[in-house]
């Protein structure tokens, strides 16, 4: 039965995950399911703690041979990827889009890999990243790649290569301890995010905020139509005026607070000279928009798997569409080795993670605060360790 809901689950996605079909696939009775699970997602969780366990202890055992613990964590992804497509759709799409317990999975997973990755000698990753968001980015990149070009050949070589350029000795200070996240960084362009308030706008996008709100209160599965209508005080019937049902409302309200973050983030971009001046004026208006908006930060960074498997593309489609920022990173390499595009995709995945951990709570900070370790690592591998820091410090 857990295979069966592995496999289920990895192929039709969560939101289509029923008992029937996790009967049918194993081939045993109703009677048999619930003489091992209280429901369908007690089923689910077990499997996942499963591949969980296998996962963080593959992981262990290559450091504990000797592997880096950096590539301890990509190179068994990327194998597990390629001969368990199933269960690694499991643990990097799949628990996220299964609500409030799947969210919790999901820390529990992030806190073993990095138990993993530290070995028996307790030493942290020789990397200057917060653990979290290394591992965090590097489950979001293999979610990416599923829906995208794939878990390629090269996706292994070039995701270290990212990694690498946050190498530094052993010896030096952690840049990424002093900027995660001790200030608050002073905002030198104006940023206009406003709200869309209860009873403020047209019908239609009142209902994209009470959607966004009720998500964030009730979670993707717990909020009903009747919950939005209510949040956004218009009618049922000015409801289906709009939207076919809560799926199509909930897709509506993601693209359209995409729209709005694209509108705030491109001439933020374009107002400065350098691109690091660039980046970091862009990440002021990113983080002051979901910072005025956090329902439609909780709905981009922490729910938009629950919609459903066919929207997950487009999530990662829009995530990866702010990449674009980066290319002009590329030109700041001078006659240093070229980096693979595959950095972008690294980039955009940690960025998420950040986003997610504040949006979720499970950092502790708002977006806000972190933007000053989000800036030194979307510069960090384009212009290095020691000028990344040096610039973001000098802007606090």
């Amino acid at each position: 039965m857990l295979d069966a809901v592995t496999r289920a689950a990895g192929s039709e996605g969560y939101s289509d995950l029923t008992v029937e079909r996790v009967l049918e696939l194993a081939g045993v009775s109703r009677a048999s399911f619930y003489q091992y699970f209280l429901s369908l997602d007690d089923c689910f969780a077990d499997a996942y703690r499963q591949h969980a366990g296998k996962l963080t202890s593959d992981i262990a055992r290559a450091v504990h041979s000797g592997d880096s613990p950096e590539f301890a964590l990509l190179a068994t992804l990327v194998e597990t990827a390629g001969h368990d497509p199933d269960a690694t759709r499991l643990l990097t799409i799949e628990g996220l889009a299964a609500g409030s317990f799947g969210l919790c999975l999901r820390d529990e997973l992030v806190s073993g890999i990095e138990r993993a990755m530290k070995g028996s000698g307790g030493n942290t990753p020789p990397t200057d990243l917060p653990a979290s968001v290394l591992i965090g980015a590097a489950l979001r990149f293999i979610a990416m790649r599923f829906t995208g070009d794939g878990v390629t050949d090269t996706a292994l070589a070039e995701s270290l290569t990212w990694v690498a350029a946050f190498s530094r000795p052993d010896a030096q200070r952690a840049w990424s301890a002093r900027l995660a996240p001790a200030r608050t960084a002073k905002v030198s362009v104006s940023v206009q995010a406003p709200k869309l308030g209860r009873h403020q706008g047209s019908a239609r996008e009142r209902l994209l905020a009470g959607a966004a709100s009720t998500v964030r209160e009730k979670g993707y599965r717990g909020a009903a139509v009747s919950d939005i209508v209510v949040a956004a005080g218009v009618s049922r019937r000015s409801f289906y005026n709009e939207f076919a049902n809560k799926s199509d409302v909930v897709i509506a309200a993601s693209e359209h607070a995409f729209g709005r973050l694209v509108e705030a983030c491109t001439p933020a971009f374009f107002s400065a000279r350098s691109w690091p001046e660039r980046v970091w004026q862009s990440a002021l208006a990113f983080t002051g928009f979901f910072t005025s908006e956090p329902s439609l930060a909780h709905l981009g960074f922490v729910d938009c798997y629950s919609v459903g498997r066919a929207f997950v593309q487009r999530a990662h489609e829009m995530q990866l569409a702010f990449t674009l920022f980066l290319e002009e990173g590329y030109r700041q390499r001078g006659e240093g080795p070229e980096l693979p595009r595959l950095c972008s995709e690294m980039t955009a995945a940690a960025m998420m993670e950040i986003g997610f951990q504040a949006s979720h709570g499970s950092a502790g900070h708002s977006i806000r605060r972190l933007q000053p370790l989000a800036v030194y690592i979307v510069l960090t591998p384009f212009i290095g360790l020691d000028d990344a820091a040096e610039f973001v410090l000098g802007n606090l």
